[in-house]
């Protein structure tokens, strides 16, 4: 019996389908944790763009303006402290937390 290329293909194609339609929740989430890990750098960058442009503002207004949970730009605003990109320039009243807050600009030294 001669099996040609073209059957190995279909087969492997057809289990390849056949396992993207049986992944289990595992599959599910750790693709998806690896999806938000590529878009993590864009975030980032999209982060520091509304920082440069309309700093000093708070990780509130951030998320308002880019339309993103809070806790998505909390943790991009650190990693870009980390990095000597953005400082802490001081702290504001938030009517809506009823909170004091700080705000974020970028930092002077550096030019981009």
């Amino acid at each position: 019996m001669n099996i040609t290329s073209n059957q190995v293909f279909n087969f492997f194609n057809y289990k390849r389908k056949h396992r993207m339609k049986n992944r289990s929740l595992t599959e599910i989430a750790r693709d998806e944790s690896y999806h938000a890990l590529m878009d993590k750098d864009t975030r980032k960058q999209a982060v520091c763009k509304v920082i440069k442009r309309h700093g000093p503002i708070s990780n509130r207004e951030i998320s308002i303006i880019l339309k993103l949970p809070i806790n998505s730009i909390t943790g991009r605003v650190k990693e870009l402290r980390g990095m000597g990109l953005v400082t802490i320039h001081g702290r504001i009243y938030d009517s809506l937390t009823d909170r004091r807050v700080t705000t974020f600009k970028v930092n002077d030294d550096i030019n981009f």
